[in-house]
């Protein structure tokens, strides 16, 4: 049930102990462990990235906190590393470690996180996007609905 909105994601996180401001967006396809340790900001976005705030370092397990800014932005397949933050304002380009600052941290990644697009508006989604949905689904069940009817008909001997 949570995993169906992204709304419904920053709601099961925040039930399981993450720090979630109003208004931030976490995929379903992110990974947040250690909920208690992390913290994200209000209008944040999370892509499908990694906040973990355990690793392990020459045989020592560190915990340490994890932060997304307010309005900040983890791009897709980022990591960000325990004692490690997102400024508020910063958005962290994709595929990059949270220990990447300068060019890693610019306002430009914000056009990369897909956390970050405007919301459509629910009619949309629900009299354009589903039915589209459902028909592209119902379309790819033909051809194997279509040899089934071939060999029901089949006179066999």
């Amino acid at each position: 049930i949570f995993g169906t909105s992204d709304d419904l994601v920053a709601i099961y996180y925040w039930l399981l102990g993450a720090n979630i401001g109003s208004g931030a967006r976490i995929s379903a396809d992110s990974g947040v462990g250690e909920w208690d340790l992390v913290t994200v900001g209000a209008g944040a976005g999370i892509d499908s990235a990694k906040l973990r705030p355990f690793s392990v370092d020459n045989g020592a397990m560190i915990l340490g906190p994890v932060e997304v800014g307010d309005h900040a932005s983890v791009g897709i397949k980022c990591v960000v590393a325990p004692y490690t933050s997102v400024p508020a304002g910063c958005h962290l380009a994709p595929q990059n470690p949270s220990y990447e600052t300068g060019r890693a941290l610019d306002v430009s990644w914000k056009r990369y996180n897909r956390q970050q697009f405007p919301d459509a508006k629910l009619w949309v989604k629900w009299f354009v996007g589903w039915p589209i949905l459902h028909l592209v689904a119902l379309c790819s069940k033909m051809p194997p609905l279509f040899v089934l009817y071939l060999m029901i008909k089949q006179p066999w001997r």
